[in-house]
C-alpha cells in the first residue's frame, strides 16, 4: 500500500481589513511562505466579518508540519497579530486540543470570492514553482 507523503493543513487568517483586495494583496506578497512550506491550497473559504475578513485555506504540504508551524505560518502570512500569540502560547503549552479557533457567529460566507481566492493563490504558486 502506498503511504501519502504530505501533511493536510487547514491555514485559519483573521484579518482586520475592510478591503479585500488589500487581503489578497498581502497573501500576494507572501507567496515565499508558500513556496518555503510548500504548501499547496485546494480548497479556500472567504467569509466577511463586522471587522474584515475569516480566510480557511486548505492545503497540502509535502513537508511534515505539526502545530508549531501552523501557527507559525499563520502569522507569516498576516494573520492578526494578537491572535498569533494567543495562538502561539496555546500552541506552546500543549494543554490545548483545540488552538486554532475563529469566531465564526458573525460571518458571512462569500462563495465567489471563495473561488476567486483559491484560483490567484494557485495560480500564484504554481508561478513560483516555475521560477
Amino acid at each position: 500500500m502506498e503511504r501519502n507523503n504530505y501533511t493536510k493543513v487547514e491555514l485559519k487568517l483573521d484579518f482586520d481589513i475592510s478591503d479585500f483586495e488589500i487581503v489578497k494583496k498581502i497573501l500576494t506578497n507572501r507567496e515565499f511562505v508558500f513556496k518555503m512550506f510548500r504548501i499547496k491550497p485546494y480548497g479556500c473559504i472567504v467569509a466577511q466579518t463586522p471587522h474584515g475578513w475569516h480566510i480557511y485555506i486548505k492545503a497540502n504540504s509535502d513537508m511534515m508540519l505539526n502545530d508549531k508551524d501552523i501557527c507559525v505560518i499563520q502569522i507569516l502570512l498576516g494573520d492578526d497579530f494578537k491572535r498569533g500569540v494567543y495562538n502561539w502560547l496555546r500552541v506552546r503549552e500543549g494543554k490545548f486540543k483545540v488552538w486554532n479557533v475563529l469566531f465564526t457567529h458573525k460571518e458571512r460566507i462569500d462563495i465567489e470570492k471563495s473561488r476567486e481566492l483559491l484560483e490567484h493563490l494557485q495560480r500564484l504558486i504554481i508561478a513560483s514553482d516555475k521560477s
